[in-house]
């Protein structure tokens, strides 16, 4: 099966408690299709110590559960052309 590039796509979510979550793919060139990678990324803020936490309500791990789907999509082995 062909090589097809997946196009870099990143959505930014905001949390009540002043979290910014992206949620992106990484699916580089040297990987088959079907090894892509979603990625959460997150900002370390000056009042963390050791972690970060990301708080969430119902409705944004709901929303966040999209983004995680759509991204999963994405990286998923594209059908043969």
């Amino acid at each position: 099966m062909p090589q097809t590039e997946v196009p870099f796509e990143q959505s930014l979510m905001h949390t009540r408690s002043g979290r910014t979550i992206a949620i992106s793919r990484y699916a580089p060139e040297v990987l088959p299709l079907d090894q892509g990678r979603i990625v959460l990324e997150t900002a370390c803020e000056p009042y963390d110590r050791d972690a970060v936490w990301i708080l969430l309500t119902p409705g944004e791990a709901g929303d966040l559960a999209s983004l995680l789907v759509r991204q999963a999509a994405a990286v998923s082995i594209a059908p043969e052309r």
